[in-house]
């Protein structure tokens, strides 16, 4: 009897000793799958998605072999942390500590995608929340995605915009494309001078980028405002969702399948060519390679805080600068 126990054991443990490798293998593989470009492969942007699954999955690994007294298996899922510890510390910010926001010398700027401001006008009695928050921000340069306005008197127009954001002095809105009476730009509102702005061509209907050039304070700043491919989830894929955690089976997994992958992969793969261009006119304008991996932050942006960051311009050259991000 204790034979047999003590092969069922080993074989427990060897399934789960299997399972634990995969996991981890799968755990690196997504951490650092924005490394390949969804033009050559869109099975590691997929990948890329399931990463705080597999995270959580190795830390539970650890913690059942932490538990059993497993050094070994402790010891390879501690390495595999190490090795993709910047990856984690991104997508799970820990800050023991806050800086103290500089008071003078800073830059505020607000990126939002308006999403047409909410289809909504906007009066001094019922202003657009939209409008409000932007021109209650304190921000000194606005970009903005999805900025639609139409001739309809139910939707927003340009001088509706302007005079409600009146604090900045100097706009700039460019073109993307129109949809019935609607007309989509991406827009820049700045309360110093934009001396040049012009569109970055790249195939795309409703989504666009637009460099721009401003002066601050006699000095040059090139701005660039991003609106990538969108990936067009509807309320019925969402639907596909919710009917897959709700009854897990084959047809509901089709029907999530079939959505994701209709939606997401074409949007991988343009979104890739777009970022190639605007990397490209990056190097055109300024002969600079843009690599992500040329910019190190200490950890992702995703809570109010002063993060510090280090731009790698060229061998041997390198910038620090300091993002402040805080509540408007």
């Amino acid at each position: 009897m204790s034979e047999r126990f003590k092969a069922i054991r080993i074989l427990f443990k060897s399934v789960v000793g299997t399972a634990n490798v995969i996991v981890i293998l799968l755990f690196i593989a997504s951490a650092f799958s924005d490394r390949i470009s969804p033009d050559r492969s869109v099975f590691f942007s997929y990948l890329g998605l399931g990463f705080p699954v597999f995270c959580v999955l190795n830390l539970c690994f650890v913690v059942y072999w932490l538990f059993l007294w497993e050094w070994r298996f402790v010891l390879v899922g501690l390495c595999s942390f190490l090795i993709c510890r910047g990856p984690v510390t991104r997508y799970f910010p820990f800050h023991d500590r806050m800086d103290d926001i500089p008071k003078e010398n800073v830059l505020k700027v607000l990126t939002y995608n308006v999403m047409g401001f909410g289809y909504k006008g906007h009066t001094e009695d019922a202003p657009n929340p939209i409008i409000r928050y932007i021109a209650n921000s304190g921000a000194d340069i606005v970009c903005l995605q999805e900025y639609a306005v139409g001739t309809s008197k139910n939707f927003l127009t340009h001088q509706k915009i302007a005079n409600a954001l009146k604090m900045y002095r100097y706009r700039s809105i460019i073109p993307i494309g129109t949809s019935g009476t609607l007309k989509f730009n991406i827009a820049v509102f700045s309360k110093y001078p934009i001396s040049k702005s012009r569109k970055i061509k790249y195939d795309s209907s409703f989504n666009g980028s637009s460099i721009h050039e401003l002066d601050i304070r006699g000095k040059k700043l090139t701005l660039i405002n991003n609106h990538l491919e969108s990936f067009k989830l509807t309320m019925e894929d969402r639907s596909h969702y919710s009917a897959f955690i709700k009854n897990l089976n084959s047809e509901t997994l089709d029907g999530l399948r079939s959505s994701i992958e209709q939606k997401l992969g074409p949007a991988f793969r343009i979104r890739a060519r777009q970022a190639r261009a605007v990397a490209e006119e990056i190097k055109k304008q300024y002969n600079i390679d843009v690599d992500k991996r040329k910019v190190v932050l200490d950890c992702d942006i995703k809570e109010f805080g002063t993060y510090h960051a280090e731009v790698k311009l060229f061998t041997g050259v390198s910038a620090k600068i300091d993002v402040q991000v805080s509540e408007a």
